[in-house]
């Protein structure tokens, strides 16, 4: 049986602030590290960076390109490795830097979007809305989710790539 949403975000909230209050940094949504342990795999999955799968049910991603490897331990032992393989067009990879990069509380960088796909992020109508609801803030050359709404940060997400 889920439990009620303002018993989730209470727990949400004293999970935050206990892990904060005993020396852990916030880095990721869901993820709490001292200074200097970041999972580096997860920072370079947040960024939409490049990386290998191993093992069964193993997911790569390689040159815009996920790959899946089978969960069919019969078929992985004779050699069978792939599952699946879907490149990701110019489109779903925007999607994908914007949707993972705002999951760091650090958010993501707006002059490498700018650069990577040759326009300006803050131009887009419903980034100018986002900000101006002080749902996403930005903070230097960084475009983040207000502290304030990291918890309903899917939802954020959802009104955010439904309006791209």
């Amino acid at each position: 049986v889920p439990i009620e949403e303002d018993i989730d975000a209470k727990m949400y909230e004293y999970i935050c602030n206990t892990l904060t209050k005993n020396g852990y940094n916030h880095y990721e949504i869901s993820n709490y590290a001292k200074s200097g342990y970041e999972s580096i795999h997860n920072k370079n999955y947040w960024l939409n960076g490049s990386y290998y799968g191993f093992g069964l049910g193993a997911v790569s991603y390689l040159n815009n390109t996920r790959i899946n490897n089978t969960k069919n331990l019969t078929k992985y032992l004779s050699g069978n490795y792939l599952s699946n393989s879907n490149y990701e067009d110019l489109k779903v990879r925007k999607e994908n830097t914007l949707m993972l990069g705002l999951r760091l509380i650090d958010g993501i960088s707006i002059d490498s979007y700018n650069k990577e796909y040759h326009e300006d992020l803050l131009s887009k109508k419903i980034i100018e809305e986002l900000i101006n609801d002080e749902y996403l803030e930005v903070s230097g050359d960084m475009l983040k989710v207000n502290a304030k709404y990291l918890y309903t940060e899917n939802e954020i997400i959802i009104r955010l790539l439904d309006n791209l």
